[in-house]
């Protein structure tokens, strides 16, 4: 202990030492305007740092955005988050004192750690970790310290990004290794209507520059992040030559004047590399960095141009770096096309894909449900499986089934819409006794309004016709409030908090812009708003059939009757009217009827497209007697000619109706497109493949590879006593492939009904 006493004496004697011959501070002169204001937000910083709550830049800015300095949003940002930073790495105490004031507390610490060093003992050695803090800061950037430099680098990362916090699911927050789920992508190059093939992500990060694109809460943002996080927890990306990944959110880019360097080394400064100038320089020249580019979609629309122009100067200069960005597909213009190597989109999710993102929830889920449940419901709501082949979407209804006592998942999609709004609005931290201010309703009513303002204007917002800014998002407010009986002071109040506890609206661009957290929320909400507006709604779509087609056929699903819309759309757009009699409450059978005859006729014809074969899918699906009738249609259809026997298993895949899959089994290898078919059906599938399987047919061993949940690779276990040999053969590869996959590995441990001449230990190795 005594030793420790001395050690801090020495320290404080050193640094009498550097402060002696240091000049004297003269007394500080009155602070000017400017030097006050910097003082007040870094006042601010301090206390926030202080009371660990967070650093909160968007407050900063807000607070002082009207400052009688003049000092600009980067400015303030950076003042903010210099001091935020300093107070939250523990700057030593004694840089205020002079050397009299060190002399004396160095010879008070030396006898106070002489007497009471067992006392002193872990403050001691707090000191010397806050030195060793600083001495860290001022040295990291040397290159014989790289190696520290680095380690410290992927601890932070490690600390910064393995977590996902979601409004609406405040606690425990997401891990990312647990929740994410690999995506498939496809070239963007590739037309709409001959799909490329899907690749997996990983494939895709070979490209030494990469555009990635996708729908808002497609995973675009995570697949960023399980790059970083594979590199903090084991030193390894997924990129070719193992790089070191630098993370840079583009809205950061606030002041263009500085260079994308600029930011990539406060991003570096961020997670624990500090002085890394030397570091980044040699990393970009050498090729041994990957730059992780995200949302250019949240850089506003007034400097997206110039942050694209930064970035690809940087790609010109350092030809040998690899970089991914990533952006909205909505708002992507193809900025990139000229200097990257592959644009690439992510697919929805697949069945095996749904399964594996389920599995990470089962920890929070009751006694009574599972993951392997929830598919099956989700098989039984063939729209709602559509919802859910989006990450996000597919959080929500992990989030309300595991989440919300005796939850039951609806059939429609409006219906899905309204339920989960309604939890997202009341429920957030009511266990923790933290109650909403606003009622549900009112927030509604709010949001119903935005969405409408946010469909109306979009043409208005070329760059970006997904989000508003904060200022229209306040003026907005403000003219519902009265409506709801509330004061227009408090729309600011009432907008944070849509936007802290629902996570149904989003603020971007460090709290410039506002979007919806889905377009299809959006889209429910003007639904809802229009609800009593049959006209207004019906001009919109005759103006813009593209932009309210989803508008539409979700206002149908609210509508108690939605015969009249449902024959005035039909004379505009007739595959609309036709997918909203999928989803509507009540159409009259007349209409519905001379609807079905029509779309028969087009069944096969060249005009027909993708979005007709999901809508004869939906209406074959329902339990009505048009639904059984168009099932019918199709199922005879399968015995026609090529090209319609071919659309009506297209059809029939999008019913998600076990009996489809039972239907195409029967024409399997006679039909085109059948085997597709089953593929794209899943789980539901599986059974009748197997069934073929077991008569002799190997082809569909390959089909159920291509599935490759955990019902398919049981199913492919127990082919392997099967008495034909090729089927045997074939099924021993196919699961041997299966295995890697965990949860598939889980399943295959667990498999029951084994031949009762199989060693139960061992029967994975027993056929090979």
């Amino acid at each position: 202990m005594f030793r420790i006493g001395l050690a801090v004496a020495v320290l404080y004697l050193l640094i009498l030492a550097v402060s002696w011959y240091a000049p004297a501070q003269a007394q500080e002169p009155t602070p000017g305007l400017r030097e006050q204001v910097v003082r007040d937000i870094e006042a601010l910083a301090e206390r926030h740092a202080k009371a660990e709550s967070g650093p909160q830049t968007t407050l900063a800015l807000q607070l002082f955005a009207e400052n009688e300095a003049g000092l600009t949003s980067f400015e303030i940002a950076e003042a903010y988050e210099n001091a935020y930073n300093d107070a939250a790495d523990g700057v030593p105490f004694w840089r205020d004192l002079n050397p009299f004031t060190l002399a004396g507390a160095g010879a008070l610490i030396f006898f106070i750690g002489f007497m009471l060093r067992n006392v002193l003992a872990e403050a001691g050695s707090a000191i010397l970790k806050g030195l060793g803090k600083l001495i860290y800061k001022r040295i990291a950037g040397s290159r014989l310290l790289t190696r520290i430099a680095l380690r410290q680098y992927r601890t932070s990362l490690s600390a910064n990004y393995s977590e996902i916090r979601l409004p609406f699911h405040p606690e425990p927050p997401l891990d990312v290794a647990e929740v994410y789920v690999p995506v498939e992508v496809s070239d963007e190059s590739v037309s709409a209507e001959s799909e490329g093939e899907p690749n997996a992500v990983d494939e895709a990060l070979a490209a030494k520059r990469l555009m990635i694109v996708g729908s808002p809460g497609s995973g675009k943002s995570t697949v960023l992040r399980s790059v970083l996080l594979s590199y903090a927890r084991s030193g390894r990306t997924k990129v070719p030559s193992n790089p070191v990944p630098i993370f840079l959110e583009l809205n950061r880019v606030r002041d263009i004047s500085l260079g994308i360097e600029h930011y990539l080394l406060d991003a570096l400064r961020r997670n624990g590399y500090p002085n890394a100038d030397n570091f980044l320089r040699t990393g970009l020249a050498r090729g041994s960095l990957v730059l992780l580019l995200d949302a250019l979609d949240e850089v506003p629309a007034a400097r997206r141009g110039q942050v694209v122009s930064l970035v690809k100067d940087l790609m010109q200069r350092y030809g040998d770096c690899r970089v991914v960005v990533t952006c909205r597909k909505a708002v992507y213009k193809n900025e990139f096309s000229d200097v990257v190597d592959l644009t690439v989109k992510i697919l929805p999710f697949t069945d095996q894909q749904i399964y594996e993102f389920l599995r990470s929830w089962e920890d929070r889920m009751p006694a009574d449900r599972s993951a392997e449940q929830l598919v099956q419901t989700l098989h039984d709501r063939p729209r709602i499986m559509d919802l859910a082949r989006s990450p996000l979407l597919l959080t929500i209804v992990a989030y309300l089934y595991t989440g919300t006592p005796a939850y039951v998942l609806p059939n429609s999609r409006s219906e899905f819409y309204d339920e989960a709004v309604d939890v997202l609005l009341r429920q957030w931290k009511q266990e923790l006794g933290d109650l909403n201010k606003f009622q549900a309703r009112d927030k509604r009513m709010v949001l119903q309004h935005l969405a409408l303002y946010f469909q109306d204007t979009a043409d208005q917002r070329e760059d970006d016709s997904r989000s508003v800014g904060f200022k229209d998002i306040i003026t907005q407010t403000k003219v519902v409030l009265p409506t709801v009986d509330l004061s227009p002071d408090v729309a600011r109040e009432i907008v944070d908090e849509i936007v802290d506890r629902s996570g149904l609206l989003l603020a971007i661009d460090g709290g410039d812009r506002y979007t919806f957290a889905h377009l299809t929320l959006q889209e429910f909400f003007a639904a809802s708003e229009l609800l009593a507006n049959e006209a207004g709604l019906l001009s919109r779509f005759e103006e813009d059939t593209a932009a309210w087609r989803e508008t539409a056929i979700l206002w149908c699903g609210l509508s108690a009757d939605s015969s009249a819309f449902i024959k005035a759309v039909y004379s505009m757009d007739r595959v609309t009217a036709f997918e909203c009699i999928g989803d509507a409450q009540r159409v009259d059978e007349a209409i519905a009827a001379d609807i079905l005859n029509e779309m028969r006729n087009q069944l096969g014809k060249d005009e027909a497209s993708d979005a007709y074969e999901r809508a004869f899918g939906a209406v074959a699906a329902a339990e009505r007697p048009r639904s059984i009738e168009a099932f019918e249609f199709l199922t005879q259809s399968l015995s026609g000619a090529t090209s319609a026997a071919a659309a009506a298993a297209r059809c029939l895949s999008h019913t998600n109706l076990p009996k489809a899959a039972d239907t195409l089994t029967k024409h399997y290898g006679i039909v085109e497109d059948a085997g597709v078919a089953l593929i794209r059906m899943g789980d539901l599938a599986v059974q009748p493949l197997v069934t073929l399987a077991e008569a002799g047919n190997t082809s569909t061993i390959d089909d159920l590879h291509e599935i490759g949940t955990p019902k398919a690779a049981k199913a492919l276990a127990r082919l392997l006593w099967s008495t034909d040999r090729p089927v045997e053969c074939a099924a021993a590869w196919r699961v041997g492939s299966l295995m890697q996959v965990a949860s598939n590995d889980e399943a295959l441990q667990e498999l029951e009904d084994l031949p009762a001449s199989v060693d139960s230990e061992d029967w994975l190795t027993a056929p090979y």
